[in-house]
């Protein structure tokens, strides 16, 4: 009789050994947890920080458009007008309003532009057109909105913007 109690021992021993308790070990277990820690604060960046930042992504994506016109890729053309009106925009929100005005009739001519590079309306005689007026076009606002000349009309940092952005 001992012999049989011993040997049922035995064997639900070995058959726990093998199972396991894995699940009754995650129970027991303490969670550990990562103190948090304080949350990040969002950086301000002065006026002028954010308008040589966009004016520099205009350059960029202006001059990838013009690239971009002699290559028969229709997605990197609308990306890259679409790029230089977004950040010509966002120019225009940290410049004062007469220099806003001033800003005005080139977003709208880009603003054309990427319409008919969306539409595809673009003949390999208008292309040599439409290359030039970008060329014309980027060189007009280099030379009116570059921010060496355009810094004494930028906004005040103590004026709020409509919506101020974070890094």
């Amino acid at each position: 009789m001992i012999n049989k109690i011993c040997i049922i021992f035995l064997s639900l021993d070995i058959c726990l050994s093998l199972i396991g308790c894995g699940t009754l070990k995650k129970k027991l277990e303490a969670v550990k947890t990562e103190p948090e820690g304080p949350a990040p604060v969002p950086k301000m960046h002065s006026n002028l920080w954010w308008y040589k930042t966009h004016y520099t992504y205009w350059r960029y994506w202006e001059e990838e458009l013009i690239n971009s016109l002699s290559s028969d890729n229709p997605q990197k053309q609308i990306r890259c007008s679409t790029e230089a009106l977004y950040n010509l925009k966002k120019m225009r929100e940290r410049l004062v309003e007469e220099k806003q005005k001033e800003l005005e009739p080139y977003i709208a001519q880009l603003d054309s532009i990427t319409k008919d590079i969306i539409k595809k309306n673009i003949t390999p005689g208008y292309l040599v057109l439409l290359r030039g007026n970008i060329e014309k076009h980027k060189r007009q606002i280099d030379k009116q909105f570059r921010y060496s000349k355009a810094w004494q009309f930028i906004k005040a940092d103590t004026e709020k913007l409509p919506e101020q952005d974070y890094e």
